[in-house]
């Protein structure tokens, strides 16, 4: 039996949310410049080749076709703030990506997360492909192309899921939504790990991220406790930068977790006067055989 460690986080933060377009995906605008020139950041070039290499393995070539993808402060599209990239068929007369280059979606962001995202937007850019909104029964989505309304885009798949990247990438050249192996439904639960704070802090531990102020205050809270006697509390004056996160996390070691499993963490959370930002559970993987388990504030 493999077993993996978990780090659990629960955060506090100001981010922008995750990326990619309004629900068609698509968008066009009327070009006045008649001689567009493609340009694509250096930085960005590494994950257009893999994309080209990608489809011309599966038979479709896009390198003649004149493309732009580059960082940018603020994304063209109209009522786009929500968003980190947007992934034009047509901008000023020519397929263009536009990536938002900060901390929350870019900086932050490790390769395969890097990959999920432009190939996300190359879809939109050069295939013209809109989002997608169906789920496999295990609850991944069917296409590379699903919206950031039922799937995180920068994390369809992971760097280990080289199963799950070939299904994706056959799927947005094919179109073809045939349900792979991986996808079927669970059909057992079982509990992994419990947590009560019977203990006070119990091995939690507290940290920050792009916090340049030292304005969270983390504490054991014995008056909002749903889980008595204790629970963790994490307070902010507001006086953040708006990327700033900050959380309480620990590591659980576990031997009884099964390949291919869904992992689902639950927990109850008060929320006092939170104006801005957001508060949540993250799951994440770090180098296998370990997995981190995140919760998105």
């Amino acid at each position: 039996m493999i077993g993996y460690r978990i780090l659990y986080y629960s955060l506090i933060a100001m981010l922008i949310l995750s990326c990619n377009k309004d629900d068609t995906g698509l968008s066009s605008s009327t070009s006045t410049n008649q001689n567009p020139v493609a340009f694509i950041e250096p930085e960005l070039k590494p994950f257009v080749e893999s994309f080209y290499i990608e489809m011309e393995e599966r038979g479709i070539d896009y390198r003649n076709r004149p493309l732009s993808a580059i960082f940018v402060n603020e994304l063209s599209a109209p009522n786009s703030t929500q968003f980190c990239a947007y992934g034009y068929p047509n901008l000023n007369g020519i397929a263009t990506v536009e990536v938002i280059k900060n901390n929350g979606c870019w900086l932050s962001k490790n390769h395969t997360e890097h990959e999920n995202l432009i190939y996300h937007e190359l879809g939109h850019a050069l295939m013209s492909k809109g989002h997608t909104y169906s789920l496999f029964p295990n609850g991944s989505p069917t296409s590379i192309m699903c919206s950031s309304e039922v799937a995180d885009n920068y994390r369809v798949y992971n760097k280990y899921q080289s199963d799950q990247k070939t299904y994706y990438l056959n799927q947005l050249a094919s179109g073809i939504t045939t349900e792979p192996d991986w996808a079927g439904e669970k059909y057992y639960s079982e509990t992994l790990e419990i947590d009560t704070f019977d203990n006070s802090i119990d091995g939690w531990e507290s940290d920050t991220e792009y916090s340049t102020n030292n304005s969270y205050t983390f504490f054991i809270d014995e008056n909002h406790a749903t889980s008595p006697p204790y629970a963790l509390g994490i307070s902010n004056t507001g006086s953040n930068n708006p990327d700033a996160v900050g959380y309480w996390y620990k590591y659980y070691d576990i031997t009884n977790f099964s390949n291919c499993s869904n992992v689902v963490v639950s927990a109850d959370i008060i929320v006092d006067n939170l104006t801005e930002g957001y508060v949540g559970l993250v799951i994440d993987f770090i180098e296998y055989p370990r997995i981190i388990l995140k919760s998105c504030v």
